[in-house]
């Protein structure tokens, strides 16, 4: 969207009980960030007096008030008229602070998916050859009584009985089961949502900076890294459970590339091995995925904006400024209450 001069902001905590709003917290600050690369992408700051936690009672017989355990915190701005939710965040601590006039809360909180991360098997988790991966992960989403999910459909299968070990946490085992069949990570949305989805790359824009946007605030701020990146990637199952060994590899040996095989004289190689894939197909998506990963330079912008819209994962954005004009992938923001937001910026450069 586009944000004009005489923009208005508004701004709101508002108190979720079983994913509906039944009040809103008065604030003195309030700071959201996400991470891409962080287990838990979301994290929310905020500092509330210890009765601001206002819960609207459905009569005057009934009193209703803030569960700092079970009840969520959902950070709202409302740009002119329109609302953009930043994510639903459970409070993991909230210790209590006295300035001698006023007692507040100092909170930190993080999105559902920290849910995963508390949680481990309490006993060898045992989950048999033929098992949907998808039916093993929303199991234990249940099991954490998540069950909001927006989910990339596949019926790809564990092709051998699997066990995770006493104390390995749902969010590992989720995130393993998702890197074996080529999905992101788990994460939660604006909504509150957890997405399980395909890794994507875009060619199309979420959001756009140019030299005239007045939403622009800040400058451009560019890095490559070349020295490091590989020329070999290779992807391979090693499981004595499975009869066939799958195994994929990609070589970078193009002459015009500065990293190459042929232009550095020597392989440097990268190489991953998984429990389980489902098909040689899918490993092979994986390592065609990482090889264009790996063998790219990340280019990273730095900008400052004034806040437009929820800014999701995977978002993509373009920049046309200080010389730059490029589609960047964004990594990490962060946004304060009556302030700006920050944005990190990446994108892949052919080496």
């Amino acid at each position: 969207m586009t944000i004009a001069s005489n923009t208005q902001y508004k701004w709101r905590l508002d108190i979720i009980r079983g994913h509906v709003k039944i009040g809103e917290a008065k604030a003195i600050s309030v700071s959201c960030k996400f991470d891409e690369s962080a287990d838990v992408t979301r994290t929310m700051s905020a500092e509330v007096p210890t009765d601001g936690f206002i819960v609207n009672s459905p009569s005057s017989l009934i009193s209703v008030t803030y569960d700092m355990f079970t009840d969520r915190l959902r950070p709202v701005v409302v740009i002119d008229d329109t609302e953009f939710d930043l994510g639903d965040y459970i409070v993991i601590g909230a210790p209590k602070e006295s300035n001698g006039k006023t007692n507040t809360y100092s909170i930190e909180a993080y999105d559902e998916t920290m849910i995963l991360k508390e949680a481990a098997a309490e006993d060898r988790l045992y989950f048999a050859a033929g098992s949907r991966y998808l039916d093993i992960i929303n199991t234990l989403l249940t099991n954490c009584s998540l069950t909001r999910t927006i989910s990339d459909l596949t019926d790809a299968t564990i092709t051998a009985d699997r066990e995770f070990a006493i104390g390995t946490t749902y969010l590992s085992i989720i995130n393993t089961l998702l890197a074996e069949i080529n999905y992101s990570n788990i994460h939660a949305g604006s909504s509150g949502n957890l997405y399980l989805t395909k890794y994507r790359s875009k060619v199309a824009s979420d959001y756009a900076y140019t030299s005239k946007n007045a939403t622009l605030i800040g400058s451009v701020k560019c890095d490559t890294d070349i020295y490091s990146l590989p020329n070999v990637i290779i992807g391979y199952v090693s499981n004595p459970d499975i009869d066939t060994t799958l195994i994929c590899k990609k070589v970078n040996d193009s002459p015009v590339s500065e990293i190459s095989t042929v232009k550095r004289g020597y392989k440097v190689v990268s190489a991953k091995e998984y429990n389980d894939c489902p098909d040689q197909a899918t490993l092979q998506g994986i390592v065609d995925q990482r090889y264009m990963d790996a063998t790219q330079a990340t280019e990273t912008a730095e900008i400052t904006t004034l806040p437009d819209g929820p800014h999701e994962y995977g978002s993509y954005c373009a920049l046309d400024i200080n010389g730059t004009s490029a589609l960047y992938r964004e990594v990490g923001w962060s946004v304060v209450f009556n302030g700006q937001m920050s944005h990190s910026l990446e994108r892949k450069v052919f080496a």
